[in-house]
């Protein structure tokens, strides 16, 4: 994603902007405000892309570790499990993405203490970051009480299963009109579908987040009878 970035950067305003017409500074990127707001600040005062990679590290790091400390009960194998399954792919690549999981896991902090103005506040700096992250308004109102091992399982499974059979869920929501949503998710597949992209389903990297997950399930259920 190095390229694309480089090239938001060129085409990112002087901050400036912001204040004499807004509407044309956000429209400026058809990007996410956060991209826009933070690669403007740096080409106004220090006008170098490495600062925003730095920026989108501090964020997404920090707000990871943050909340895996809130979250885990066991920090150093919780931070060994960020580190071989999506740290490399999104902290390294996806910046935006990466930074969105961080505030997305400081709101999920959040549900069992039934906190609902700080759970939204973090998904709204989520939604930010990354639209995608508006699936997490409802969460809130799920059940805090433990979910029994085999639903994992199939939250696991299932879209495992439905990419092999060839299901896209893309090609489904592409027929609602969701706004700046839906003009992502036709962008995305029009670059997926010009560069050839396909995903491997059975990669090093999907096969041994599967497994993981599956064993941490399975001590989990164990640790749970004990």
């Amino acid at each position: 994603d190095n390229n694309s970035y480089l090239n938001f950067y060129k085409d990112a305003p002087k901050l400036n902007l912001l204040f004499i017409d807004y509407k044309s500074f956000f429209k400026s990127i058809p990007i996410e405000p956060s991209l826009i707001i933070i690669f403007s600040l740096v080409k106004t005062f220090f006008d170098d892309f490495q600062y925003c990679l730095l920026i989108y590290s501090l964020i997404s790091v920090t707000t990871k570790f943050v909340a895996i400390n809130k979250l885990s009960n066991n920090v150093f194998y919780s931070v060994l499990l960020l580190f071989v399954s999506s740290f490399l792919l999104q902290d390294m690549t996806q910046i935006r993405a990466a930074a969105a999981v961080g505030f997305l896991l400081l709101a999920i902090s959040e549900i069992p203490t039934r906190n609902m103005f700080r759970y939204y506040f973090f998904v709204l700096f989520a939604v930010l970051f990354h639209y995608s992250s508006i699936v997490f308004i409802p969460f809130y109102f799920f059940s805090t009480k433990s979910i029994a091992s085999i639903k994992y399982l199939l939250v696991i499974l299932v879209p495992f299963v439905l990419a092999i059979v060839g299901f896209e869920a893309t090609a489904l929501l592409n027929q609602f009109d969701l706004g700046i949503i839906s003009e992502k998710i036709k962008h995305y597949s029009a670059y997926n579908k010009d560069m050839g992209l396909v995903v491997n389903k059975f990669s090093f990297n999907v096969m041994v987040q599967l497994i993981t997950s599956i064993f941490f399930l399975i001590l989990m259920k164990f640790n749970n009878t004990d």
